[in-house]
């Protein structure tokens, strides 16, 4: 099943990036994560308000870092209508399959930032 093919893991600086007393260095993606190649990269820094973003699928791959905040993603495969919801936290990355529907209720003042293989443009 599609939703047994969703990768939830931490992801932060101790991962990915490089911190001094300079700057930090985070990296959200790069390379090595099943295969995935992003063609787009997106950021949503939402303002005030927590927002409810999403309510599709796509027939590609989608990532997601959280740089900041959280959120709780819900998923269902289009094919099986199995559902599964999760709690998105600050440093984590999400890799969603195709064919697996993601509705996201992101917390006021989170920062998002979407990998996707295949260029998308939103609706809204």
């Amino acid at each position: 099943m599609a939703l047994e093919k969703v990768i939830h893991e931490p992801w932060g600086i101790e991962q990915s990036g490089h911190d001094d007393e300079r700057r930090t260095i985070t990296t959200a993606y790069n390379g090595g994560l099943d295969g995935f190649t992003s063609a787009q990269v997106k950021f949503a820094d939402i303002k005030g308000n927590d927002v409810l973003l999403g309510g599709h699928y796509h027939e590609y791959r989608e990532l997601f870092y959280l740089r900041k905040g959280s959120a709780i993603i819900t998923f269902e495969d289009v094919d099986t209508k199995e559902r599964k919801v999760i709690e998105f936290n600050a440093q984590e990355r999400l890799l969603i399959p195709p064919r697996v529907a993601h509705q996201v209720l992101i917390k006021a003042h989170s920062v998002l930032v979407g990998f996707v293989e295949e260029p998308y443009v939103s609706e809204n």
